[in-house]
């Protein structure tokens, strides 16, 4: 049933344009959001009952990463998809819809269906990130002004020559993450990040992504890369930064929002927060203006 990995990419407008259409919200539903798990996931694509369906598959059995995708989510697709997992999975508990936005639990029967609900993408309006006006982003200001002052940084488009740098940097973030942290949910998180950021900084071109770096001092001390998710939103997709140069995050996600790149932009989905509760406290610091809320949908047993 399995499509080769290196096929995905052949994939990208079938996706893309059935996202589209679908107007799925959620940052999960972008094509560089599938591409850059391959390590860890077999994808398919599926065309049931004019929806398009996108398997992913390990070790562990199969689900469907998105939901049914079109104009409407098609119950029949829905039916038949689940119907499929059953069978692939022998009846297993990982046959699942992941990624469902919360404005679209409507069309799953509550007698048949369970919802869990995951972290949410977290939303900004883009020019209160660009300014950091007002009292609510003070200390965000402080920081910025601090790594300005202190750093000398320099903001820069990334070019592939950055590639071994950031891999650099990456590795010493993971491992500072790691010895604050000895969760072991968490440690697996970091050591499969390294893979995800690494096909991020190999395939940017390829996912149409924009990538920034910050330099100091010749090395780099943080980067940052995200993707159209919509005509008014633009999707961080992943963000490192040195955690010894105080202000870099502030300063980086900053620039990003004044960049010209994204002047066509009026918001920013900075993602989930992986459940961490440092990460939210971070994420709800930035004072988002929506969290859109995500589900996971299984048959009731």
């Amino acid at each position: 049933m399995l499509m080769a990995r290196q096929n995905l990419l052949q994939q990208k407008h079938r996706i893309e344009a059935a996202v589209k259409e679908s107007q799925n919200p959620l940052s999960a539903s972008c094509f560089a959001n599938i591409f850059i798990w391959q390590d860890f996931f077999d994808f398919e694509c599926q065309e049931i009952d004019q929806n398009l369906c996108v398997w992913a598959s390990n070790e562990t059995g199969t689900f469907l990463y998105l939901p049914p995708l079109g104009k409407m989510i098609s119950p029949k697709a829905v039916e038949e998809c689940f119907s499929l997992m059953g069978k692939m999975n022998n009846g297993s508990s990982v046959s699942r819809i992941e990624n469902v936005p919360g404005c679209w639990i409507e069309h799953f029967d509550k007698e048949r269906f369970s919802f869990f609900a995951k972290s949410p993408d977290y939303v900004y309006r883009k020019k209160d990130i660009a300014f950091l006006r007002g009292d609510a982003y003070k200390s965000q200001r402080w920081a910025y002004n601090h790594f300005v002052k202190n750093s000398r940084g320099r903001y820069l488009s990334y070019e592939p020559s950055m590639l071994e740098g950031c891999l650099i940097l990456f590795k010493r973030w993971a491992k500072e993450r790691g010895q604050r942290c000895d969760d072991p949910m968490y440690q697996q998180m970091l050591e499969d990040n390294q893979k995800v950021h690494e096909r991020v900084l190999r395939y940017n071109r390829e996912l149409d992504l924009i990538g920034r770096v910050v330099m100091v001092d010749g090395r780099v001390a943080g980067y940052s890369f995200g993707v159209a998710l919509n005509q008014e939103t633009f999707c961080i997709l992943c963000e490192v930064t040195d955690l010894s140069v105080k202000g870099t995050a502030v300063f980086i996600f900053r620039e990003f929002c004044r960049d010209q790149a994204l002047e066509s932009f009026s918001f920013i989905n900075a993602m989930d927060d992986s459940g961490l509760e440092n990460l939210k406290r971070v994420k709800l610091s930035f004072h988002p203006v929506e969290l859109i809320s995500n589900y996971v949908v299984s048959l009731n047993v």
